[in-house]
């Protein structure tokens, strides 16, 4: 699912994704937009969907000033350039996010760990997990439907999701595990 940062719809798309059990991740698109505003989109995606839309990257910037995304898996900072290249270019975290993104970290690996009994043994010994082992939480919690991504982007800047080719389908659901859906025509 994928929409503007300034409409909120998950409802509507969230209802046919849930009939049919199905993976989800959510795509906040559209970042660099007048009125764009992140957090007010995941609040509406958490409205619909609880605790398990989990945001897995916070944004650089708002409207105008966007400029790329924080990995909140890797706890690294992806910058592009709004001329649509998609080349993001990875530094640190700056200094105005960095609380707010160890925050959204923190709960991030909280919510990948309460679904695996070794990685929350884990996480109680460390206080944390490794990047490989929150992406295998990750991967493993969307399947089972318990985990929803919430991504950032920009499309004209193709910027945002890139930094999380491992996340994609290696798995994709087998014809078997969906419910077959009558046609309508």
């Amino acid at each position: 699912m994928a929409w503007p940062a300034s409409k909120y719809r998950p409802k509507r798309s969230g209802a046919s994704t849930s009939d049919f059990k199905l993976p989800r991740a959510v795509i906040v698109n559209k970042l660099e937009r007048e009125r764009a505003d992140f957090q007010r989109a995941l609040n509406s995606v958490q409205e619909t969907f609880g605790r398990s839309a989990v945001p897995i990257q916070i944004p650089i910037g708002v409207e105008r000033e966007f400029s790329g995304i924080v990995d909140l898996v890797r706890m690294k900072a992806y910058t592009y350039t709004l001329d649509g290249d998609g080349k993001g270019k990875e530094g640190e975290i700056p200094a105005n996010l960095a609380d707010e993104a160890q925050k959204a970290h923190e709960a991030l690996v909280e919510m990948v760990a309460e679904g695996n009994d070794a990685l929350m043994e884990q996480f109680f010994d460390k206080g944390t997990l490794e990047a490989e082992q929150i992406i295998e939480g990750l991967r493993l919690g969307v399947r089972e439907l318990r985990i929803f991504p919430v991504m950032c982007a920009s499309a004209p800047a193709q910027c945002g999701e890139r930094p999380h080719p491992e996340l994609h389908c290696r798995e994709p659901p087998r014809p078997g595990r969906t419910r077959s859906r009558a046609g309508t025509g």
